[in-house]
């Protein structure tokens, strides 16, 4: 197995809890289960640094000599996926997680234990715990918000949040970020081929530190740059190996609104020739096995719509032998970000006015226009007017009548107040946008959830373009270097050109997306009345399978269902 499972407790009133026979003592305070990597040292750690690409005995040594020495310096620039326990006393322990919470980790604490594991359900198993549910975390669930990110299902159980360090010693619990973008520090002024030839470097490092000797390696595509770009540098890079490179896509069926990807990446794997590829579902069959699957998960896996849709690609990886696959989730977020209003702007507040005018110019085409729009991103920027404005607002009122639906069953989720979801129009500079967009939980949740959804199928995704290296860099570059010309993701596509063809590398938009599937799919459960039938029980999956119901009831029988099908 590439991605284990482990969980650790230490006692603080010895004898208050009795571990399963699955725990190995290792003092009168201490219990371990799990992927033990040496002795005191528990968890999943895979490096993509040079110095730790073989994991053995001697950099695990070094591992721990830095952890000991000092914790939070040695992580913040410690290049790799991981979430670990570290038992250093039968009194005091540190655990962390990685940069963007790639690897999960969840802890227990009340006054007689603390426990530790990369799943939630090793927790539950363990007896004479509190596992009253979280009514805070059941509310969120249901309206989608991401106020509250390192909660859970139940109370007492919590995420260690993305790039945080927990420490415990002598009853005394810390927990502190360890690492952060910082977009203050701006690089040397360079020519703009300097810049795209250190991009090109670091991105190229991203992708290939990433890729281990002796195992299947896979990619997901897609008709856009991000995913594809990262399966056409890893190619590139096999082929020097003489190794295989399988490929996988979402793109079975066309919605009629929806229309799909695959035409755009039957012509990217003809350019690409990967050993194989495979689109995935191979036939439409419906939601109801998929969402039953994530149920059996737990984690809050079927709160994240892509780990559960991408059920078919874990499988046809499974059958493949493919260990790693490869995607270009948060490209987006980041490194190929694209918001050329948000660049222009920052010309705007950096005082380089011609530079804006002649981007507004070359996007508007008439004088009129190109000054009205410069009038309003001058004032956007200088007077700094803005509001709050509703996040999706056909969604929230779904969400509220499932909420509503769900308190006549749940009578303490009375005691939560819904707050709308808002977004707001104030200025922020590129690199404030870029690192918005990086943080928010939904990105952190995504990559743990199908860390877990992939690792049943002994799959591991890995995130080449969540480089901290390459997108501390990102955000240091001008903002000319992002949109330039009128070409959005400008440093991205020119570092692309060599591994893609420049009509992929220079397309406006993608021509399609997945939601037609997924849309049919869900047509395919209620046309033919599928109910959910393998559903443990518990009563967070209880409380998921309700959710579920009255969220279709409402979305079918609301505006919502009816126009997107």
């Amino acid at each position: 197995m590439l991605y284990q499972p482990f969980c650790s407790i230490l006692l603080k009133k010895p004898g208050s809890i009795y571990p399963s026979s699955d725990f190995v003592r290792l003092s009168d305070t201490v219990y371990i289960a799990g992927s033990c990597i040496d002795n005191d040292l528990v968890g999943n750690i895979h490096p993509f640094l040079p110095k730790f690409k073989n994991w053995d005995a001697k950099a695990i040594a070094v591992f721990q000599k830095n952890l000991e020495t000092n914790p939070a310096s040695f992580l913040k620039d410690f290049v790799a996926d991981f979430s670990f326990v570290k038992i250093i006393s039968k009194n005091r322990l540190m655990a962390a997680r990685d940069h963007f919470g790639v690897f999960p980790l969840y802890y227990y604490d009340d006054a007689n234990c603390l426990i530790i594991a990369n799943n939630q359900q090793l927790i539950t198993r363990i007896p004479d715990l509190d596992l009253a549910s979280d009514i805070l975390w059941m509310g969120d669930f249901v309206t989608h918000s991401d106020e509250n990110p390192n909660l859970t299902f139940y109370k007492y159980i919590k995420k260690l949040p993305p790039a945080h360090l927990l420490e415990y010693e002598n009853g005394q619990l810390k927990i502190s970020r360890y690492w952060e973008l910082y977009i203050h520090h701006p690089l040397p002024a360079k020519t703009d081929e300097e810049y795209i030839a250190e991009f090109k470097f670091l991105m190229q490092q991203a992708v290939e530190c990433r890729i281990p000797d002796g195992l299947n390696i896979g990619s997901e595509v897609s008709g856009g740059i991000d995913c594809t770009s990262v399966a056409a540098m890893a190619k590139y890079y096999l082929d020097k190996q003489n190794r295989h490179l399988f490929t996988y896509a979402h793109a079975s069926v066309d919605n009629e609104k929806y229309p799909c990807e695959k035409e755009a990446i039957k012509n990217f794997i003809e350019f690409l020739q990967p050993f194989k590829h495979t689109f995935t579902p191979e036939k439409i069959t419906g939601m109801r096995g998929i969402m039953e699957h994530a149920f059996q998960l737990g984690n809050g896996i079927a709160h994240c719509h892509y780990a559960a849709f991408s059920k078919a690609i874990y499988e046809k990886a499974g059958c493949d032998k493919v260990n790693i696959i490869f995607s270009g989730n948060g490209g987006d977020h980041g490194v190929s970000y694209k918001g050329a209003g948000t660049v222009i702007q920052s010309h705007l507040a950096l005082g380089v006015y011609k530079t804006a005018y002649h981007e507004l110019r070359i996007i508007h085409g008439s004088l009129l226009k190109t000054c009205l729009a410069f009038g309003y991103s001058w004032l956007k920027v200088n007077v700094n007017w803005g509001s709050e404005r509703p996040v999706n607002a056909k969604i929230g009122k779904n969400s509220l009548k499932t909420l509503e639906a769900l308190k006549r069953l749940y009578p303490e989720l009375k005691g939560y107040s819904y707050k709308e979801r808002t977004h707001s129009s104030h200025f922020k500079n590129v690199h404030e946008h870029i690192l918005e967009k990086l943080m928010k939980a939904e990105l952190s949740n995504r990559c743990e959830a199908t860390t877990l959804a992939a690792s049943y199928y002994g799959v591991l995704y890995r995130y080449p373009l969540l480089d901290i290296r390459l997108l501390q860099y990102m955000v240091s570059l001008p903002p000319q270097m992002l949109y330039q010309k009128g070409i959005n993701r400008y440093i991205f596509r020119k570092t692309i050109e060599q591994w893609v063809p420049k009509t992929l590398a220079y397309q406006p938009k993608p021509p399609g997306n997945m939601y037609g599937w997924i849309l049919e799919a869900y047509k395919y459960d209620y046309d033919h009345q599928i109910e959910y039938s393998l559903i443990p029980e518990n009563e967070e999956m209880r409380f998921c399978l309700d959710f579920w119901k009255y969220r279709d009831e409402n979305t079918r029988n609301g505006d919502l269902f009816k126009s997107l099908l």
